[in-house]
């Protein structure tokens, strides 16, 4: 029973400490060293929301560089400021009739990549905009459930290991990629719901299946990477 209840205090202990470590402040050194708007690439590990380290990064020319054998881990901070809950309100506001059937809030981050497996360029004069979507197929997305304390939240961090398991294929990617490759990074906000006016019957289940639907609200932080 002493066992027990020991355990219960530390889950407790390590569920109020990781909370503490999420509500941390931002260290204004990253709003003015890159701005807001701005997924900051590291290939130095997790960029700490409360410590800037400059040497976690290579910046030059509104770009963030990579070695191809480095991993890349990622803090991104919000346009204007603004926190997620402010979105979500836009969000919700803009079209409450699917907003009624909403899941849960989602975060996207969302991957393009400059050349394709075998080193053939996606694009022709691409001009490497931030905040616009590329018109080609990305080569795959991040989605992430947020806690109800992302609300207050204007800064996310992204794991290298979370970046791998929902986006295998850019393992492979980085491991192979030359100089001058450029990886593109949008991350936006929005959510997953059912989309009941999308209802159909299915044949092979029998049965009426009500499809899934995701929303996707405005750029809130992108970034070009560039394979040095």
């Amino acid at each position: 029973m002493k066992l027990v209840r020991l355990l219960v205090v530390l889950m407790v202990v390590a569920f109020s400490m990781s909370h503490v470590a999420l509500a941390a402040e931002l260290d204004q050194a990253y709003v003015d060293s890159f701005g807001w708007g701005t997924i900051l690439a590291s290939g130095e590990g997790l960029p700490a929301k409360d410590h800037y380290s400059a040497s976690q990064f290579v910046f030059r020319n509104g770009k963030f560089y990579l070695s191809k054998n480095q991993t890349l881990d990622m803090r991104g901070l919000l346009k204007n400021g603004e926190t997620y809950g402010m979105h979500w309100n836009e969000i919700e506001n803009a079209d409450p009739n699917k907003f009624q059937d909403c899941v849960n809030y989602l975060l996207y981050t969302t991957f393009w990549v400059s050349h394709d497996s075998e080193g053939n360029p996606l694009v022709k004069n691409w001009r490497q905009t931030n905040n616009v979507l590329p018109s080609w197929d990305p080569i795959g997305e991040v989605q992430t459930k947020p806690a109800d304390i992302f609300a207050d939240f204007n800064t996310w961090g992204l794991l290298w290991s979370d970046i791998v398991d929902q986006i295998p294929e850019i393992n492979d990617w980085l491991a192979n990629a030359k100089p001058g490759y450029q990886i593109y990074v949008v991350h936006r906000t929005g959510y997953k719901r059912n989309a009941p006016e999308a209802a159909f019957w299915d044949k092979e289940q029998l049965r009426n299946v009500t499809p899934i639907d995701f929303i996707y609200g405005d750029i809130l932080a992108s970034s070009v990477i560039e394979i040095r």
